[in-house]
């Protein structure tokens, strides 16, 4: 079965206004890593506007996390795939400022192939008009069908008067061909020689070459490729892949301090568990707990709270995520719902302080706001909350669960949807008249 439209085209989304702009999100879901990126498009100006081009694209956000409970591009372990999902798209949220409802993602279906296909047809010695440009796509799309395949997806290249862009397109595809004959026979610098220098200076292609290199005990080779990139990208250290093939290759050269080095930047700039770890495993004993100090006192002061919190939930540091919370709390942004409740869930045994004030902000947040789509949600962390009062013997600075309650419905008395969540018994408690 094809997914060709009639005149051999892919079905589209609906089309993007041509007045105003739009914001889309994307989340890919891969085995090494999970990105979620958030962009504004705009409509271009009708001078500039373009076939199939139409909108500029700014991007506004984005966020990655390790690929966890993935295998193959198979989901192994639905909860540890949540949470690399869960934390990607709160990344791109916060980056971007807003909070995404929807997402365009990818689904694995099968082995995906890619092809390119030219062709052509006869002007009739007359000028290029609209029909013609979309008989060549039909012509194009045909070439694509095949028996028991369908096309989920076709962009065109671009066109041609002269032949000159086929057989460019032609040469691209040979280039391709015999990267992956080079792969399959084991021979890296064929691969290599077939990358331009313009991809080769890429952090995500000398990454690729760096771990072929390295698979071949040509560790000099594949740390000469990393650095080549560094002056080119003044933000390498955000491309996961490149941060870990440096790492397998610095380990494998032995290098232990330049390792050592490199890890602790990479945690400085991202507070990411796994570099930690990893650095702590090539120290020395008792360096090590110098090393979580720092860290701590690194992650305390970090600009982004959430981050933060994230990284002492995740490495189990519950007193100090619990103390962050305290003292920063005005920084808490409780649309983050997606990792402040879990960061509420694991302080609340020990810390129940901290885990109201968290869950208090994702409260606040919604009813401010008026997410209704989250109002059940919040109710439930109310709930949390009356619970936590009952080992609360001290609110310090803050206000009481009661006077919490009195607060929310003096402000939001009227959000009968909000209140409708709520037990009668706590209703009867807390609005009676």
């Amino acid at each position: 079965m094809s997914m060709l439209r009639s005149d051999g085209l892919l079905p589209r989304m609906k089309p993007l206004s041509d007045k105003r702009s739009t914001i889309v999100s994307i989340l890919d879901i891969g085995t090494s890593k999970v990105c979620c990126l958030i962009a504004e498009l705009t409509p271009r100006d009708p001078g500039e506007a373009v076939l199939g081009r139409t909108h500029k694209i700014k991007v506004l956000g984005l966020g990655h996390q390790k690929s966890r409970g993935i295998k193959s591009g198979v989901i192994v372990n639905l909860d540890q795939a949540e949470q690399a999902i869960r934390h990607a798209v709160e990344s791109a949220e916060r980056n971007a400022g807003m909070t995404v409802d929807s997402l365009i993602t990818n689904v694995s279906s099968g082995r995906l192939v890619s092809e390119a296909f030219s062709a052509d047809i006869s002007l009739g010695g007359h000028a290029v008009e609209d029909r013609d440009v979309s008989q060549v796509l039909l012509a194009g799309a045909q070439h694509a069908l095949a028996p028991e395949r369908s096309v989920v997806h076709s962009i065109p290249i671009g066109y041609s008067l002269d032949g000159d862009f086929v057989k460019r397109m032609r040469e691209r595809f040979v280039s391709l061909t015999l990267q992956q004959i080079a792969d399959s026979q084991g021979d890296v610098d064929s691969y290599i020689s077939q990358q331009s220098e313009d991809t080769i200076t890429n952090p995500l292609v000398a990454a690729d070459i760096a771990n072929r290199l390295l698979a071949v005990d040509r560790a000099c080779e594949a740390l000469k490729y990393l650095n080549a990139v560094t002056t080119n990208h003044a933000h390498t250290w955000q491309f996961t892949e490149w941060n870990n093939a440096r790492i397998d290759t610095l380990e494998t050269l032995g290098e232990k301090e330049e390792l050592i080095n490199f890890l602790w930047e990479c945690f400085q700039r991202t507070l990411g568990s796994d570099y930690l770890r990893n650095l702590m495993k090539q120290l020395p004993d008792f360096e090590d707990f110098e090393y979580e100090r720092r860290a701590f006192e690194w992650a305390a002061s970090y600009t982004d709270i959430h981050q933060a919190l994230y990284f002492f939930v995740d490495w189990q540091a519950y007193e100090q995520g619990a103390k962050l919370t305290v003292e920063r709390h005005k920084d808490l942004n409780g649309d983050l719902y997606q990792s402040l409740s879990p960061a509420a869930d694991a302080l609340q045994g020990s810390y129940p302080l901290a885990a109201t004030l968290i869950r208090r902000s994702m409260i606040d947040s919604s009813l401010n706001e008026g997410r209704s789509s989250r109002y059940k949600h919040a109710a439930r962390h109310l709930l949390e909350c009356q619970s936590a009062n009952a080992i609360l013997n001290d609110y310090g600075e803050f206000i009481t669960h009661d006077d919490y309650v009195n607060q929310l419905k003096i402000k939001h008395g009227r959000k009968i949807s909000f209140w409708s969540f709520l037990p009668d018994d706590f209703i009867s408690k807390h609005l009676s008249p």
